[in-house]
């Protein structure tokens, strides 16, 4: 029976355009999304400050960092080298900006309209 191996370099290939595949699909998906008057998630939220609706330094870039992120554990998983040290700092590292967006909320009393049900 034949067996087909990926080598290293046709992996990486293959993670690289699936990564991107995705990448695509959540800008397309951001941009039918902000077209839909009847959609309750604004996905735009993903990188507009909710106050000036202009594009967030902090918000992209906390876009991007998960992503990256991401992209990282999913590359060691792939090549079988993902240690629990580095699956544990990828978590903390999501929950450690998670809360701290949700710090300056409180701290700054910003009040988060984007999830709230708008159907009244």
């Amino acid at each position: 029976m034949p067996t087909i191996t990926f080598t290293a370099a046709l992996g990486a290939n293959l993670l690289l355009i699936a990564f991107s595949l995705l990448i695509t699909l959540i800008v397309v998906g951001i941009w039918f999304a902000s077209r839909n008057p009847y959609c309750k998630f604004d996905w735009t939220d993903l990188i507009l400050d909710p106050i000036t609706r202009k594009a967030s330094l902090t918000r992209v870039l906390q876009l991007i960092g998960g992503l990256t992120g991401t992209f990282v554990i999913v590359w060691h998983t792939l090549k079988l080298n993902l240690t629990a040290e580095m699956f544990a700092i990828y978590l903390a590292a999501l929950g450690v900006s998670e809360g701290f967006s949700k710090w300056v909320q409180l701290k700054y009393k910003v009040k988060e309209e984007s999830t709230e049900d708008k159907s009244n």
